[in-house]
């Protein structure tokens, strides 16, 4: 869910290679969440990402014709700032490892840390690289997908884009200037870096900390709370409530007020000078609604849990809206929650996981089970032998587990992702492109999982899938066995 909160109690001795596939999830996690944002979420019309369905394929309509191929250009893009991201980190004195990881977690606005201290170790002009990386990953791919095409204006004008960087300026300077006159704080600079790093890092929902900023005073924690729930662009890595959304109710609250002074008047509603449907404000307003009656739960169900209020408070803050970071006297030293009751770390996983879809698609998307269940199970533990074959095979072809981590992330995951039928139809598909996807075992599955679920079809007309992944299954284990025979001889 990319949201960057940990239970591990000590960051600094866990495994390298357990480092790098936390920071491949936060990676991957940030990628899917793009083309779902711009491909299905208006589609299903979630919270008024209506508006975007002509964003994503009638404004590019002559370049970029298909779904897929949209997904692949900004995927594409993706990869690139999280390579530039990468560079510029070593450049200033990271390592590889370091540069890596905290490159996937800064581009996935994710902010999850090998380390106890965050980015705390890191402090200087690498804080302000990584405010870069963190804004640039919050604003629409779409637009950059639009800049690489040689087409740049619409970024400049975006209105969403232009009102983050603005709100992000006003949280920094009322920071800044409350730390130097209220607060009196020493080295007008360092307060700047800090503020800057900080507030960018919790506007985005990346969640990294290099300070401590409880200490910043009662102001600075409430505008950071603020912000955390305004998040980022529509169709970034970023989460929580977007931009977009505000910005259409304030224009239904200002429409609102004039209809006061005027009531005879007509005022309709614009968005970057495009009229706004009723269904789009209509959403938006169901969303912020269910958004804010499912944090008031949250923070209601923590609390019960026995957690302090300041601790429940945060913990659904940072649950509901993907950000990372929690405060409150459960809270270890380096940021975790692994003191907190299990049924609040279960209560903080819905949270992630509701905030994360968009709240209304989890409320309102139900797919029933229309075959039998039981099939569904057996079929199930059968793609997970499977895949489990498969990762066996990978550790014994692979010298260390960072190779391991590598191959099973970068090779495997980006085409099971977009060839296995479970975003884009196979039978859009090149035949290269079909033939790839039939030795990928997430497509038998998913095409048993449609037949099983939608169709309810008996298990018969599902046998050839089956015995597609029984037959991975048997070809992947032998494999595996011999090689590793070879390499214990």
């Amino acid at each position: 869910t990319t949201t960057g909160t940990t239970a591990f109690p000590e960051l600094d001795s866990l495994p390298r290679g357990t480092n790098l596939w936390r920071g491949f999830l936060n990676w991957a996690g940030g990628l899917g969440i793009i083309v779902v944002a711009m491909i299905f979420l208006p589609v299903m019309k979630v919270g008024g990402m209506q508006f975007f369905k002509s964003e994503g394929f009638d404004t590019l309509g002559k370049i970029l014709p298909r779904a897929f191929d949209i997904a692949g250009e900004m995927t594409a893009v993706y990869c690139g700032i999280t390579a530039l991201c990468t560079l510029c980190y070593l450049f200033l004195g990271m390592d590889g490892y370091d540069a890596l990881v905290l490159a996937m977690s800064t581009c996935s606005t994710g902010g999850f840390a090998q380390y106890d201290a965050s980015f705390g170790g890191f402090i200087g002009p690498l804080e302000y690289v990584a405010s870069f990386f963190m804004i640039l990953a919050s604003i629409p791919f779409i637009r950059m997908v639009q800049m690489v095409r040689g087409t740049p204006g619409p970024m400049w004008r975006d209105v969403q884009i232009r009102a983050y960087l603005r709100w992000t300026f006003y949280a920094i300077a009322v920071i800044v200037l409350y730390r130097l006159i209220w607060l009196k704080a020493d080295n007008p600079l360092d307060v700047i870096r800090e503020t800057v790093f900080n507030v960018v890092s919790t506007f985005s929902g990346t969640g990294y900390a290099s300070t401590d900023v409880t200490q910043w005073g009662h102001l600075s924690f409430a505008v950071l709370i603020v912000v955390g729930l305004i998040g980022g662009c529509t169709g970034s890595t970023s989460c929580s409530v977007k931009v977009f959304r505000y910005l259409v109710l304030f224009q239904a609250i200002k429409a609102q007020l004039r209809r006061m002074q005027s009531p005879h008047r007509v005022f309709p509603l614009k968005y970057d000078g495009r009229p706004l449907d009723h269904d789009v404000v209509d959403s938006v307003m169901a969303f912020f609604t269910l958004f804010m009656l499912s944090f008031g739960v949250l923070i209601v169900g923590l609390a019960l849990t026995g957690l302090h209020p300041r601790t429940a408070l945060t913990g659904a803050w940072t649950a509901i809206a993907n950000i990372g970071p929690v405060w409150g006297p459960e809270i270890s030293a380096n940021g975790s929650i692994h003191e907190f009751p299990t049924s609040a770390k279960w209560l903080m996983i819905l949270g992630m996981y509701i905030g994360r879809l968009e709240l209304l698609s989890v409320f309102v998307l139900h797919v029933p089970i229309a075959g039998n269940f039981f099939v569904l199970i057996l079929v199930s533990l059968l793609f997970i032998f499977v895949s489990l074959s498969l990762g066996l095979l990978i550790s014994t072809v692979t010298q260390n587990q960072i190779a391991a981590m590598l191959v099973s992330g970068l090779v495997l995951l980006m085409p099971t992702t977009l060839m296995s039928g479970m975003i884009f139809p196979i039978d859009a598909m090149s035949v290269p492109l079909q033939a790839i996807s039939s030795i990928l075992p997430a497509r038998w599955y998913i095409e048993i999982v449609r037949k099983v679920m939608i169709q309810g079809v008996n298990v018969v007309f599902v046998l050839k899938e089956i015995a597609i992944l029984v037959l991975m299954a048997f070809v992947l284990i032998m494999i595996s066995l011999k090689k590793f025979k070879i390499r214990l001889e």
